[in-house]
């Protein structure tokens, strides 16, 4: 990104405002890729003879706009999309939320089975006694990034044609929308703060280690029985979260 670099340094704007306004002009056109490193400063310093004030003053321009981010020990990196989640704002499919925020939905589908709860160590399906389950965990993108790693599990004795469902003819969606238990009341959703763990930031494409959110959510029906529980993980890189008040 040297080769189109031309600063002026007898320029009435100061010269830390010309490099800011280069690099952003690299990322916003596309010159510069999602992730791509950016020049260190010594690397301005020895091809340009910027002093280390001017550059830093540059970057932290571009951190405050979020248009670059930095790692600690690696260097600063051109900032992929953000993506903006209401964490408490409703029920809606993570579809929905992903399309609303701009970009174009997709799914990989990782497990598709039906579970005992006691084969599980999550708190809570392992307080369920005599309960099966059907489990999805799927991976959902927006456009080709992946935002969130997510696991629900519905009650085989409320939706029990789940078990037998041929998924190529009716989608799980399309079958729970017409299904007359399918009403949630109200829900209750958790937050944590967590570190990821490697299969997750493998997922994720991020250093391992990183840190996300992890949300459980239950749903209930009108007469108190819980209808779906859900486990969402987001990785904590370039995610701006919100709470409904």
């Amino acid at each position: 990104m040297f080769s189109d670099l031309k600063l002026d340094k007898h320029s009435s704007t100061p010269l830390h405002q010309q490099l800011y306004r280069h690099i952003k002009e690299a990322i916003l056109s596309g010159k510069l890729s999602d992730g791509e490193k950016l020049p260190t400063e010594e690397d301005y310093r020895s091809a340009f003879g910027l002093s280390r004030p001017v550059i830093r003053q540059a970057y932290k321009q571009l951190l405050d706009e979020h248009l670059i981010f930095r790692q600690k020990g690696k260097g600063s990196f051109v900032k992929h999309k953000d993506f903006h989640y209401g964490l408490l704002a409703s029920t809606k499919p993570l579809s929905e939320k992903i399309r609303l925020s701009g970009m174009e939905p997709s799914t990989i589908e990782l497990e598709h089975t039906i579970i005992s709860c006691h084969e599980q160590h999550d708190d809570f399906l392992s307080r369920e006694k005599d309960s099966r389950y059907m489990c999805i965990k799927r991976l959902y993108k927006g456009d080709d990034q992946i935002l969130f790693y997510f696991e629900f599990y519905r009650p085989l004795q409320l939706f029990p044609e789940l078990e037998h469902l041929d998924t190529s003819k009716t989608s799980i969606s399309q079958y729970l929308s017409n299904h007359p238990m399918n009403v949630v009341d109200y829900a209750k959703r958790t937050i944590h703060a967590v570190v990821l763990n490697d299969e997750l930031c493998k997922h994720f494409k991020i250093e391992s280690g990183s840190p996300g959110f992890k949300l459980d959510t239950i749903a209930y029906a009108p007469d108190g029985q819980i209808i779906e529980y859900s486990i969402a993980y987001i990785q904590g890189q370039n995610v701006t979260v919100s709470f409904d008040v």
